[in-house]
């Protein structure tokens, strides 16, 4: 939720979008960000207890928000992360004590009858002193804390200091006291402590558990009132909106409450410290996800007014029903796990979302906009934000708002067990209260999940450290404040029976099955995949080598070895024990038995990024077709944390992979897909829409290149939301020179397209493609008509700058067809040096 401005200043709004009037506001509550004058040094752990005990350390500049990792970069005394030795010129940091300072001027505020220090995030272990006075502690980075500073404020000058104690020795410190040794997790044990478990070393990002101020921190002050939390609840009933706003406002008895919502204006009068407001809007606009409808946003504001203004807030609301469908299944054993939407089923299409850099906050709008911007584009509709990583920053939440993105959240709860103790489980209940309490107003949050993977393969009758935590004191907090929203105890998840795909979520491995075996049983280790809703399912690959050349000096990018790889491709001594080599050792074996040997750094990112593509598409295109059998797909994972080959869609540098583009069309509303049914081949028409679809779906049997016949016309029609079988016929006679094509046409127009290959790529013979290309350039887009005489396999751009965005890419020619790229985010120079490659590599 989003304070208003400070005083005398304006924001501009978008009165069509929020449905309120722009006003200036005078308010009895200021709040002044402290973000300026930092500074920060580190000491050895202990050795500082007062602020005074800091006086003879070295203080250098600091960023608040930021962290001691950004702060050490910026001082030269930690590497860049695109360094291969990055995580080893943080390591001795790791068992340092950190102080920050700053002085700053009380003003006004030093005599107002309420003064308050908020820090929206302090990661991890702190004790705050403010003039030499300890006014409190943090122990837990997902808590806000606010301190009573009433009285303790001068009106001049005011010292400032924090004192975090390294992370790994307080944690080994609190589960001494705690007497309980648990398992460690990737060689270490962050579960004694609440802080990002990401940041002590995941398969994905490197160790390095930071410490800091890493979220605002806001000097708050009022005579009277303040809005301390607002909660909206309301029904649907076909478009009409009844609901209720419950405003929590300290000190406001006798005040009135007052809502504006779409040009309406509702008023209530506080009771002690709450009131009540009433709303109801006749034909409202309903909030839908991406593909569903527009995410209608209505603006409302929420003021405390006693004469004037004491205290406002602006919010943006969507209006809409969102349940789980647990009923049985009528295709195999078990109960469904489907989300309906406003009345509708909807099947979920999306990724798993880990924090966008190993050094929050860094680059936290742009990045959440750029990646944001691609799920959207990139047909997606669901993010899960995994337990491992951090409750996101507001803007994560408006844009998933604004773009029709559902959320499941996960509690941070990972991998682990937890200490249960009563002090621990207090605490998590105070963390649980606050997060639901912030997130429960928007209209993307779909699920409350209590961790991820702390249950896994464990009974459900067996008892463990932590399980309290996630079946009574997290769904406490949860009937509490946010009683309409599901609640599902963990992911995954399968209730009465441990570890089965026939009750609840499932964490699929394809992938790593499929490298263990072989890769010419790819297809058959998809086929067994038939989990009700996929909420993991990991694939790693390769970025475009532009990617690679920021990270990694020309001379040693390839071949893919050596010590300034194996860092940017993590291995855990966990999946190494279980598949016997690293992820770097892996990634090869399968690009060489599935797409041919690389001969260059070139061919890696190519025959690899067409690989991890090509397997995606298949198992995404397995589960569409089993709709609503199968309730959604969430991709492990969406973004990357820092610079790496990893399982990322979207890299580091927010370059779109490759596989982007493969996961963009699977997920497409309309939806063309072959399959292998036993002894025979099928063709399915999956259909998200709304309405029933028409058409003609044209299927080629493809040989060596060139359709062996015309195509065989089908003509179909799939009611709305189903996925439907409208063909079947005999396999390829020969999978190496033969395989399957077809398009879907609509209204004449070509809607969606598919291939199926029984082969392995490497095994294909594929004909030499020269692909004709005409090219025009206008006001920074360029587009590129393609042909082919023959059929051209993973036709791809080269030469791409950083920000070109084109609308397909790595896609396949039919014979005799010409396909429009277009382009946008160009220079005509940047124009001139983007080329064409196909497969064998060949550039035009």
């Amino acid at each position: 939720m989003a304070w208003l401005p400070a005083v005398g200043r304006r924001r501009e709004v978008d009165t069509q979008s929020w449905g309120v009037m722009d006003v200036t506001v005078s308010m009895d509550v200021t709040r002044r960000v402290l973000h300026s004058g930092w500074e920060f040094a580190f000491a050895d752990y202990g050795e500082v207890n007062r602020p005074e005990d800091a006086e003879g350390l070295e203080f250098r500049p600091a960023t608040v928000p930021g962290t001691n990792l950004t702060d050490l970069q910026a001082a030269g005394l930690v590497e860049p992360d695109t360094s291969a030795t990055y995580e080893d010129s943080f390591a001795l940091y790791k068992y340092t004590d950190f102080v920050y300072r700053t002085r700053f001027v009380g003003g006004e505020e030093a005599g107002r009858k309420h003064v308050f220090l908020v820090f929206e995030g302090l990661d991890t272990i702190c004790h705050v002193f403010l003039n030499g006075e300890e006014i409190g502690s943090a122990e837990n980075a997902y808590l806000p804390r606010t301190f009573d500073v009433t009285g303790k404020l001068r009106p001049d000058a005011n010292s400032l200091v924090l004192l975090f104690r390294s992370p790994i020795l307080g944690s080994a410190t609190r589960q001494a006291l705690l007497d309980l040794k648990f398992p460690a997790i990737f060689g270490h044990d962050f579960m004694y402590i609440r802080k990002p478990a990401y940041s002590f070393y995941w398969d994905w990002g490197p160790e390095m558990p930071v410490s800091g101020i890493y979220r605002p921190v806001v000097l708050k002050a009022f005579d009277r009132a303040e809005i301390t939390d607002f909660h909206i609840r309301y029904e649907v009933d076909g478009r009409d909106v009844s609901g209720s706003v419950r405003v929590e406002a300290s000190g406001a008895d006798g005040t009135r409450a007052t809502l504006r919502l779409a040009g309406n204006e509702y008023t209530a009068t506080v009771a002690g410290d709450t009131a009540t407001i009433p709303f109801h809007l006749a034909s409202a606009d309903l909030w839908y996800p991406n593909g569903e409808g527009e995410p209608f946003l209505y603006g409302m504001e929420i003021a405390l007014e006693d004469g004037g203004v004491l205290d406002a807030r602006r919010h943006r609301i969507g209006f809409r029903t969102v349940e789980v469908v647990r009923d049985h299944r009528t295709d195999l054993q078990g109960k469904r796990f489907v989300f309906r939407v406003n009345g509708r089923e909807i099947f979920i299409r999306g990724y798993n979302w880990i924090p966008v850099s190993s050094s929050i906050p860094s680059g936290y709008y742009d990045l959440y906009r750029g990646n944001l911007d691609l799920a959207r584009d990139g047909n997606v509709n669901m993010l899960r934000v995994w337990g491992g990583g951090i409750y996101e920053a507001p803007e994560f939440y408006d844009f998933c708002d604004e773009f029709g993105i559902l959320v499941w959240q996960d509690f941070m709860f990972s991998f682990a067990e937890h200490p249960d103790t009563e002090e621990f489980a207090a605490a998590v209940g105070r963390e649980a209260h606050a997060v639901v309490a912030r997130l429960r107003n928007h209209p993307c949050l779909a699920l409350w999940c209590g961790n991820n993977e702390c249950e896994l393969d464990t009974p459900p009758e067996q008892q463990w450290h932590g399980k309290r935590l996630f079946y009574e004191v997290i769904p406490q907090a949860v009937r509490e404040l946010d009683p309409e929203r599901p609640y599902w105890p963990s992911s995954p998840y399968s209730g009465p029976v441990a570890a089965s795909c026939e009750y609840g979520d499932y964490h699929g491995e394809p992938w790593f099955h499929a490298s263990k075996s072989g890769l010419e049983t790819w297809r058959d280790w998809i086929d067994k995949d038939k989990g009700l809703f996929m909420s993991e399912f990991p694939l790693h690959g390769p970025p475009e080598v532009e990617t690679l050349r920021r990270f990694i000096p020309e001379e040693k990018l390839f071949p893919v070895e050596g010590k300034l790889w194996e860092p940017h491709i993590i291995t855990d001594d966990h999946r190494k024990q279980k598949e016997g080599m690293t992820s770097r050792e892996s990634l090869l074996k399968n690009i060489r038995e599935m797409a041919g040997e690389p001969r260059s750094i070139e061919e890696f990112c190519y025959l690899g990024g067409v690989a991890h593509g090509e397997f995606l598409r298949a198992q995404i295109e397995h589960y569409r077709r089993r709709k609503f059998g199968v309730g959604g797909a969430l991709l492990w994972m969406h973004d990357e944390a820092f610079p790496s080959v990893s399982y990322g869609i979207v890299d580091y540098y927010g370059r779109p992979k490759p596989a982007y583009y493969y996961a963009r069309r699977a997920f497409a509303p309309l939806l063309l897909v072959f399959d292998r049914e036993g002894d025979e081949m099928a063709a399915w028409v999956v259909n998200d829409l709304r309405e029933p679809v028409e058409g003609v779906t044209s299927l080629l049997r493809i040989q060596e290149g060139r359709a062996d016949a015309g195509p065989e016309r089908v003509a179909f029609r799939v009611p709305a939301n189903v996925a439907q079988r409208i063909w079947t016929g005999p396999p390829p006679k020969d999978p190496a020179r033969e395989w399957l094509a077809g398009t879907l046409e609509r209204d004449g127009r070509t809607v969606a397209r598919s291939s199926y290959f029984l082969a392995l790529f490497r095994e294909i013979h594929f004909p030499p493609a020269s692909v004709a290309v005409a090219r025009s350039f206008t006001d920074g887009t360029l587009e590129l008509d393609l042909r082919s005489d023959v059929y051209a396999f993973a036709v791809a751009l080269e030469g791409l700058p950083d920000g070109a965005r084109p609308d397909d890419h790595y896609l396949d020619l039919l014979p005799g067809e010409t396909r429009r790229i277009t382009v946008r985010g160009l220079s005509a120079e940047g124009a001139a040096g983007v080329r064409v490659k196909t497969w064998p590599l060949a550039s035009g």
